[in-house]
C-alpha cells in the first residue's frame, strides 16, 4: 500500500491496536515506534522516549537530555525538530499513534512526520469518528473496524495460520461460529491454536470458562 496515513477507527476492544502492530510487521520498517495518544502529555513523552532511541551520536544525546531542562512550550518544538530530522535520515519509519483521544492534538505533531511521508506511515488508532474530517489528505485511508462475517472471519484465521496449522475444514466452519466476530478475537484465537496446540474444542472450552469466572453468582 502507498498510503501515508492509515486510521483504524472502531469501539474498544475491536482489535485496533493488534491490527496497526500486525500491519507494521508486514511492511518492515527501519524504525517502529508505538505513540501513546491518550494526551498530549502521553504523546510528548512516547515521541521523549523514541528522541533517546535514535540519539546514536553523543552530541544528539546530550541534546536530548537538555530538553529536560526547558519549558515545555519550547521543549515540543525542539523535540519535534529532532524527531523531524532523524525520520527524513531513516530508510523508511512507521509510527502508531494509539488510541488518540483529542484529534487536534495530531494536527500539531503532524507536520514533524509529513515532511518524511515518502518514507513512513503513520497508523492511527482512535474511537473518535471526527478523525473523518481531518483525514482527507491524499495517500490516507480509514478502515471501520467493526464485526465481521463468517467468510471474512474465516479468511482472516487462514491469512494468519498460513502454514502452520492443519486445517479441516467442517471443523474450522464449527470453531469460527462459535468465536466473537472482532478481527482481533480471529487473530488471538488463531495465535493461541498455533502456539498452545490447542483443539479448536478445547480452544472454545478455555475462552468460555474464563467469561464465567467473571461473571457474579
Amino acid at each position: 500500500s502507498n498510503e501515508f496515513i492509515i486510521a483504524l477507527l472502531g469501539v474498544a476492544g475491536a482489535g485496533k491496536t493488534v491490527l496497526a502492530r500486525v500491519f507494521s510487521k508486514k511492511i518492515k520498517s527501519q524504525i517502529v515506534w508505538e505513540v501513546n495518544a491518550e494526551s498530549e502529555e502521553t504523546i510528548i513523552n512516547s515521541f521523549e522516549d523514541l528522541a533517546y532511541v535514535l540519539a546514536r551520536r553523543e552530541e544528539e544525546l546530550k541534546e536530548v537530555i537538555s530538553l529536560k531542562k526547558i519549558d515545555i512550550r519550547y521543549k515540543k518544538h525542539k523535540l519535534l525538530s529532532f524527531i523531524k530530522r532523524k525520520l527524513e535520515e531513516a530508510n523508511s519509519w512507521i509510527i502508531i499513534y494509539d488510541n488518540l483521544v483529542d484529534i487536534s492534538s495530531l494536527q500539531f505533531f503532524f507536520p514533524a512526520l509529513s515532511s518524511s511521508k515518502g518514507k513512513g506511515t503513520l497508523f492511527i488508532t482512535t474511537q473518535n469518528s471526527n478523525i473523518r474530517q481531518l483525514i482527507s489528505l491524499k495517500n490516507s485511508k480509514i478502515i471501520d473496524i467493526g464485526k465481521i462475517d463468517p467468510k471474512e472471519k474465516k479468511l482472516l484465521f487462514k491469512r494468519v495460520v498460513k502454514d502452520r496449522l492443519s486445517i479441516d475444514e467442517s471443523e474450522l466452519d464449527s470453531f469460527i461460529e462459535k468465536i466473537p466476530s472482532y478481527p482481533m478475537d480471529i487473530i488471538v484465537a488463531a495465535n493461541s491454536l498455533i502456539s498452545s496446540e490447542l483443539l479448536y474444542d478445547e480452544y472454545i472450552s478455555r475462552i468460555y470458562s474464563k467469561k464465567k469466572e467473571y461473571i457474579p453468582e
